[in-house]
C-alpha cells in the first residue's frame, strides 16, 4: 500500500478547483473507471483530473524500469499511477492536503509510491532521483518560489535532487503556441492574448518560448535537452511530435483545434497555417505546447522515437498507440496495444496480412511482423496516393488524377460477389440498420474499409501501389459502393484541392455514388465511428465551442470583459457615484474578489457610511457556482442574488446585470471576499434553461390546477351534501330543539 506523509504539511494556501475537489474524492472512493462517471458530468475539473487521455502525455516515454521518479505538483494523481507502472518508485508531492488525499485514495493499491503533502520548496529527501517530472508546475515557480529569478532558483533546486545521469522532464505550454494567435484564451490567465503580450499586469503565472526555455535551462545549469511537441497539446496529446518530424509532417489531415476548457475563437484555417509554417521550417516555434527531456548534464541518448499517435478515444478493445521509430538508421513503424482486447485487434491485422501476404498484383499490404503486444511494420518513403493526386489537381492533369482512382475502383472490385448484406446481423452491430437495403449487391468479404487515400504509397516507377493500415477488416459482405464512398469523402474532406473543382454532390456522383447513397452512408459511418469503435467518447461531452463567424467576434470579445464593479451605499440604495471598478481574475473558471471596506468607508463622509455592497463580477449573462462570501475573519456571509433562477449549487443570471448583494454590514467588518466559478452562459444555454424552467412551472401549474379542482369538488360535495342536511325531515324537526339550546347557550 502507498505510503502517505504529512510532515511538510502546514495549511491550504494553493490552488483549488473549489468545493467539486469534494466531490472528486467522493467519485474516487466508490469508483475505479471514471467513464461512467464523465459520461454523465460535463464540468471540466472533473474531466481534466479523471480522464485516461492525460496518460498520453508520459505514456510512450521509455523510462529505465529500475529506477526513481519524483513527480512535482502531482494534483490529484492523474499521472501518478502511470508513473508506479513505469519505474521502481515514486515520490509524490502536492501542495494541498485534499488533492493529496484524492491522489492517495485513486493509487494507494501501488506498494511502490510515497506521496508527500506541502510546500515543496520546504522539503527534504534523503535520495536522489533518476527522474523528475514537471507536468503543468513550471510556469507556477514564480508563485512559490522567492528571489529575482524564481525560475532559475527553482529550476536549479531540482537539479541538486537528479542523479549523475538524471533526467528532467517538464510539460508546459508553449507562450508562442499558434492557438493562441488564432483566438485560443491563454490557459492560466483565461484572457486573449495575454502570453503573446508577455504577461502584462500578470505576477502569477509565466510560459516560455523555445528559445526562452532553452535560455532558462542554461542558466539553470542543465546539459542536453531534447524538444517534443503534443498535439493539439501537452494537456490531452493525440501525437507526440519531434524535431525530425515536425516540419516533415503532412498536415493535411484534420487536426482538432477545438478546446475542453474554454470557447475560442478561430481567426483563420489553422491547417493551412500549419502547412505554411512546415514550408519555412519553423512548425517548432509554434508548437501549442513542449514536452522538454533535460539531462543534468552531458549528453541524452537516442532513444529513437520519432512520432507518436495515440487511438485511445475509443472502446478499449480498440485502444492502440503508433510509434515512428529509428532503429539502426532506418524507420520502422510499431503499433502497440494498450488493452488485452486491443492486442486481439492487432492480432486481426497480423491475420488479414498473412491472408494476402502472397497475393500478386498492383496493389501490395505492407508486411507487417509480430512482437510483444502489438506488430511492427517496415516505414516507407514513398509519396502517398493523396499527395499524388493533389499534385495532379494543382497541374491540371485531371486525366492522371482519375486514372489513379479508377485503379484503386478497380482494385476494391476484384473479386466482388453480389450479396444481400443487409440480412448479416454483424453488418447490423457495426454499421446499424439505417437506410439498410435487403436486395444483392456487389459486396467484399474480409474486406479492408479503410482504403483511403492517404492509407496508400505509391512506387510509380513500379507501378505499385502499399496499403499501409488495415486495421478495419471484417469477414462480413459490405458493399464495395460504401468502401469507396469512405475513400471519396474522406479525400474530399481533407483536400482543398478538390473542393476547387468540384462540390462533394459532383464528386461522389462521378464515381457513381448518388445522394441517397450519402446520405445512407453518412448514417452507417457515424453508427460506426461513434458507436462501434468510440462508444460516444467521453472527451466529445466537453468540448467547447468555437466561434469562426466574425458577427460572433464582437459577442465573443464582449463575453471576455473582465470589469468588476463594486457599488456601496445605504440601505440598499446605491448610485453610480458610489462606486468603484477593479479586474475580475478567472484561473480556469475559478475567481476570487477581495472588496476593502475600509477604503471605501474611507471615501464617505460620517452621515453616509455605507452598510450595504453591491458586487457585480461581469457584464454578461453568467452562471456563478459554488459561490461563497466571507469577511476578514473567515466567517460566512448571507447574500443576495438577482438570480433568475438556482439550479443545485448554481445561480444562472440571464441578463447582463448580475449583482450579489450584502446587506447589514457592521463598521467593524474590514473586508469581504468572494469566491466561486464563472462561467458564460450561451444564448442557446439561456433558452434551454428558459424551457427547463416554463416545463417545471407547466407542471406545478397543471398540479395546483388539478388540486384546485379536488378541493372544488370536494366543496361541492360538502355543500351538497349540507344543502340535503337542511331540507331532510329529522332537520326541520329538531328546530326548537336547536331554537332552546341557543338561548340556554
Amino acid at each position: 500500500m502507498a505510503n502517505w506523509h504529512l510532515e511538510f504539511y502546514q495549511d491550504d494556501t494553493g490552488y483549488s478547483d473549489g468545493d467539486i475537489e469534494l466531490e472528486m474524492l467522493d467519485v474516487v472512493k466508490n469508483h475505479t473507471d471514471y467513464h461512467s462517471v464523465l459520461s454523465t458530468d460535463d464540468r471540466w475539473p472533473m474531466f481534466y483530473h479523471l480522464s485516461e487521455l492525460r496518460h498520453n502525455v508520459f505514456s510512450w516515454y521509455p523510462f529505465e524500469k529500475n529506477a526513481s521518479l519524483l513527480e512535482i505538483g502531482s494534483g490529484c494523481g492523474a499521472l501518478t499511477g502511470l508513473f508506479c507502472e513505469k519505474v521502481d518508485h515514486v515520490t509524490s508531492v502536492e501542495l494541498t492536503k485534499i488533492r493529496s488525499e484524492i491522489n492517495f485514495e485513486r493509487n494507494k493499491k501501488y506498494d511502490n509510491l510515497d506521496l508527500f503533502t506541502g510546500n515543496f520548496n520546504a522539503m527534504t529527501f534523503p535520495e536522489q532521483f533518476d527522474y523528475i517530472i514537471l507536468n503543468g508546475v513550471l510556469e507556477y515557480a514564480v508563485s512559490f518560489t522567492e528571489g529575482d529569478s524564481p525560475f532559475v532558483t527553482f529550476l536549479s533546486g531540482i537539479r541538486n535532487l537528479l542523479k549523475k545521469d538524471g533526467v528532467l522532464l517538464i510539460a508546459i505550454e508553449n507562450r508562442l503556441g499558434l492557438k493562441y494567435f488564432n483566438g485560443a484564451v491563454e490557459d492560466h490567465t483565461s484572457a486573449l492574448f495575454s502570453g503573446l503580450d508577455a504577461y502584462r499586469d500578470v505576477d502569477f503565472v509565466r510560459t516560455f518560448s523555445k528559445g526562452e526555455m532553452n535560455t532558462l535551462l542554461d542558466d539553470s545549469g542543465y546539459g542536453d535537452r531534447r524538444f517534443y511537441y503534443p498535439f493539439p497539446d501537452y494537456k490531452f496529446p493525440m501525437e507526440i511530435l519531434t524535431d525530425a518530424t515536425i516540419n516533415t509532417m503532412d498536415f493535411s489531415y484534420r487536426r482538432t483545434n477545438a478546446a475542453y476548457d474554454h470557447d475560442r475563437l478561430n481567426f483563420f484555417d489553422e491547417n493551412k497555417m500549419l502547412e505554411t509554417l512546415r514550408s519555412e521550417g519553423v512548425c517548432d516555434r509554434f508548437a501549442n505546447s513542449f514536452i522538454v527531456e533535460v539531462k543534468k548534464s552531458g549528453i541524452l541518448a537516442d532513444n529513437g522515437i520519432e512520432y507518436v499517435k495515440f487511438s485511445n478515444n475509443r472502446r478499449k478493445n480498440f485502444n492502440i498507440t503508433t510509434f515512428i521509430n529509428r532503429e539502426n538508421g532506418k524507420r520502422i513503424v510499431k503499433k502497440t496495444a494498450m488493452s488485452d482486447g486491443a492486442k486481439t485487434h492487432l492480432d486481426k491485422m497480423i491475420n488479414h496480412y498473412k491472408r494476402r501476404q502472397n497475393n500478386q498484383g498492383t496493389f501490395l499490404y505492407a508486411p507487417v511482423y509480430s512482437i510483444k503486444d502489438g506488430l511492427t511494420m517496415a516505414y516507407f518513403k514513398l509519396p502517398t496516393m493523396e499527395s499524388v493526386l493533389n499534385t495532379y489537381l494543382k497541374i491540371g492533369d485531371f486525366d492522371a488524377f482519375n486514372r489513379e482512382i479508377d485503379a484503386l475502383k478497380a482494385y476494391m472490385n476484384q473479386g466482388a460477389e453480389s450479396v444481400a448484406y443487409g440480412d448479416s446481423p454483424d453488418f447490423v452491430s457495426v454499421f446499424g440498420n439505417e437506410g439498410i437495403r435487403h436486395d444483392a449487391e456487389p459486396c467484399q468479404t474480409h474486406a479492408n474499409i479503410d482504403l483511403l487515400f492517404g492509407n496508400i504509397f505509391m512506387n510509380r516507377e513500379q507501378g505499385k501501389y502499399y496499403i499501409i493500415d488495415y486495421e478495419w477488416v471484417f469477414d462480413f459482405a459490405i458493399p464495395v459502393k460504401f468502401i469507396l464512398w469512405r475513400c471519396l469523402f474522406y479525400y474530399y474532406l481533407s483536400s482543398a484541392e478538390i473542393t476547387y473543382r468540384y462540390t462533394l454532390s459532383e464528386f461522389l456522383e462521378r464515381h457513381g455514388i448518388t445522394e441517397d447513397d450519402h446520405a445512407r452512408y453518412l448514417r452507417w459511418e457515424a453508427h460506426f465511428t461513434d458507436e462501434y469503435v468510440s462508444d460516444h467518447p467521453v472527451s466529445l461531452r466537453y468540448v467547447k465551442e468555437t466561434y469562426y463567424q466574425t458577427p460572433a467576434l464582437n459577442q465573443f470579445i464582449r463575453d471576455f470583459d473582465r470589469s468588476v464593479e463594486i457599488y456601496y451605499g445605504q440601505s440598499g440604495v446605491f448610485t453610480a457615484d458610489m462606486m468603484i471598478t477593479d479586474t475580475l481574475s478567472l484561473v480556469r473558471d475559478r475567481f476570487r474578489i477581495d472588496v476593502d471596506l475600509d477604503a471605501l468607508r474611507s471615501q464617505c463622509d460620517d452621515e453616509h457610511i455605507p452598510d450595504t455592497f453591491r458586487i457585480d463580477p461581469c457584464n454578461q449573462s453568467c452562471v456563478i457556482g459554488d459561490l461563497t462570501v466571507t469577511d476578514d475573519k473567515g466567517e460566512k456571509i448571507v447574500f443576495e442574488t438577482n438570480a433568475f433562477d438556482h439550479h443545485e449549487r448554481d445561480l444562472m443570471f440571464m441578463d447582463d446585470d448580475p449583482q450579489i448583494i450584502v446587506s447589514g454590514i457592521s463598521d467593524q467588518t474590514k473586508s469581504l471576499h468572494l469566491e466561486g466559478s464563472l462561467k458564460r452562459y450561451a444564448l442557446i444555454d439561456r433558452v434551454n434553461a428558459i424551457s427547463r424552467m416554463k416545463a417545471e412551472l407547466t407542471e406545478r401549474l397543471a398540479a395546483m390546477e388539478n388540486e384546485k379542482n379536488i378541493i372544488e369538488q370536494q366543496y361541492i360535495n360538502v355543500n351538497d351534501q349540507l344543502t340535503a342536511i337542511k331540507n331532510s325531515a329529522a332537520w326541520k324537526a329538531s328546530a326548537p330543539l336547536r331554537k332552546a339550546r341557543k338561548l340556554l347557550k
